[in-house]
């Protein structure tokens, strides 16, 4: 099964970025959305049967705009495959134990999406504890630091083992972290 995977998009109504002199929309946004459809299409090409999304559909839950979700809701429409959805820190604003209605991803979300057994994912809200019990996937996407990932010359060094899922499972996929790695 070939799979598709996007981390990190942030749809956001950036507003630094000027705006589109005939539609008004921000042109971060409008740049955002190209960039969606040209992985789309990349997707189209090479025949994937899923999508996972690797958390932070958007920036700033709460605060995006009809705008911003309407582009995403059209986004969505046009993908080749179905979606599945990992949550993000920025999916919710509530990190632990959040209810359904505060994460954003869940006005997009298909029920009817569901996961291969061989796959595992890990939403940024989930304990870390639970890491050690996952073993034997042929995918792990995580929205979660990876020890020694740095960021801002910082390095993160308490975070997830990503030797040790490495060792576990055939291919392990982190969202969260911007920078090359």
């Amino acid at each position: 099964m070939r799979i598709g995977l996007i981390a990190d998009p942030q749809f956001h109504n950036w507003t630094g970025f000027g705006k589109d002199p005939v539609t008004g929309i921000s042109k971060r946004l409008l740049e955002q959305v190209a960039n969606f459809r040209e992985a789309l299409q990349v997707f189209r090409d090479k025949k994937v049967a899923l999508i996972i999304i690797c958390g932070d559909l958007v920036h700033g839950v709460g605060s995006e705009s009809n705008v911003v979700l309407n582009h995403i809701r059209q986004l969505l429409k046009e993908s080749p495959a179905p979606v599945y959805f990992v949550v993000g820190n920025h999916d919710t604003p509530v990190r632990i134990n959040p209810l359904p209605e505060h994460i954003i991803t869940n006005l997009f979300k298909d029920d009817s999406v569901k996961l291969p057994d061989n796959i595992c994912v890990v939403d940024y809200t989930s304990p870390d504890e639970d890491l050690n019990q996952i073993k034997g996937y042929d995918l792990v996407v995580l929205h979660k630091t990876p020890t020694g990932a740095e960021s801002n010359d910082h390095i993160f060094l308490d975070e997830i083992n990503w030797r040790k899922l490495a060792s576990q499972n055939k291919f392990v996929s982190f969202g969260h972290i911007h920078e090359m790695q």
